[in-house]
Order: structure tokens, then sequence, then C-alpha cells
């Protein structure tokens, strides 16, 4: 289970599973790093990156995956969660990254 403290941190990745790896602004290439992938590598698992460099978002997904339903849930929290910072309900923001996603 994700808890809120994992997802207050507003980067990381979201693995197949739902996992979230959170990660500072700049993180992304570490995280891999750990766990020996490239970034591409991670994308092309199908990975969703989430990145926030306080301007604005950036979701990625490889275009050839869909996200699986455990990584929807968990962006579904973390989209409840950091709201407010999006001027928009949870409903709308998770709807429109889900859209950019699929």
């Amino acid at each position: 289970m994700i808890t809120r403290d994992t997802l207050i941190r507003r980067n990381g990745w979201i693995r197949h599973n739902g996992q979230f790896l959170p990660c500072d602004q700049h993180g992304h290439k570490k995280i891999c790093h750990e766990l020996n992938l490239t970034e591409e590598e991670a994308e092309r698992q199908g990975w969703i990156k989430i990145a926030w460099d306080g301007n604005g978002l950036e979701l990625r997904i490889n275009p050839s995956s869909e996200p699986t339903q455990d990584q929807l849930d968990t962006l579904w929290d973390w989209c409840m969660i950091h709201q407010d910072k999006f001027g928009l309900n949870a409903k709308e923001t998770f709807e429109r990254f889900k859209k950019s996603l699929l």
C-alpha cells in the first residue's frame, strides 16, 4: 500500500504494480540508475513519469503501452493529494492526465 507521505512528493515514477517511486525534481535518472535502468528503459517498460518543475506538470508514458489499473489508481491518489496545485478538482485533473496517457 502506498502511503500519503510517499505520494506527497510531486515527482516520481509509477511502476506497473502502482508503486510510486518518489524523487526530487531531477531525481528520475537517479532512481533508474539505482535500479540499473535508463529513463528510456523505464518509459519503454510503461512506467509513468511525473515531473513537476514549479511551472507545470509533465506526465509521460511510452505511447505503445497503456497504463495499468494499478497505475491509474495511484495516479488518482496522487491527484487527490495535489489537486490544489492545479486549480482543478481531483476528478478533472485525473481525467485530463488520463487522456494524455491514452
